[in-house]
């Protein structure tokens, strides 16, 4: 008799939509289905949504609640300069490939585009509405640029550029900003 695998997708409950495989399906079949892959990039994206969630539980001290928001936007950024550069490569290169999942390099750079969006309002919402009014009632007050008075502005853009800006890998591809800050 043969044996039945369950098959869930990721965030599906086990007992919802169980896709029941035989034993006797042969393996090459069950390895060429792209049904059976999640999408790489796409799920990296979930895994950053959970960091996100972290960021939102109100459970968390403050204090690792921006840490956790910091950490989803440091990894954001590290998927832009890392995946999202490689499948922007592949498109044009205009390669036919696709990926075990199915997907072509321009079907998941819209997936992730509409993911990103989606995560990218929820962290601003979180930011702004949430987190630095929460930080303020706690004696710490974050200001924007536009908010401060010209000649601290200007400081503070001054500081940035020759401090914070130099550890950016921005740095090393634009002399242009470079020659206007020095």
């Amino acid at each position: 008799m043969p044996t039945a695998v369950a098959k869930t997708s990721i965030g599906e409950d086990p007992s919802a939509g169980v896709e029941v495989l035989q034993e006797d399906v042969p393996q090459e079949k069950r390895f060429s289905d792209p049904q059976n892959f999640i999408n790489r990039e796409l799920s990296w994206l979930e895994f950053n949504r959970r960091v996100l969630e972290e960021a939102q539980d109100p459970t968390q001290p403050l204090i690792e609640r921006v840490k956790f928001l910091t950490i989803f936007s440091s990894n954001l950024d590290e998927f832009f300069e890392i995946r999202v550069a490689g499948i922007k490569q592949q498109i044009q290169s205009e390669t036919s490939d696709v990926g075990p999942d199915g997907l072509s390099a321009t079907e998941t750079f819209n997936s992730i585009q509409r993911v990103v969006r989606e995560l990218v309002a929820t962290q601003y919402a979180l930011w702004k509405n949430e987190l630095v009014p929460e930080l303020a009632k706690n004696g710490i007050c974050v200001r924007e640029i536009a908010e401060l008075p010209a000649k601290r502005a200007a400081w503070r853009i001054v500081i940035f550029s020759r401090k914070s800006f130099q550890c950016s890998p921005l740095w090393l591809w634009m002399p242009a900003i470079r020659s206007r800050i020095f």
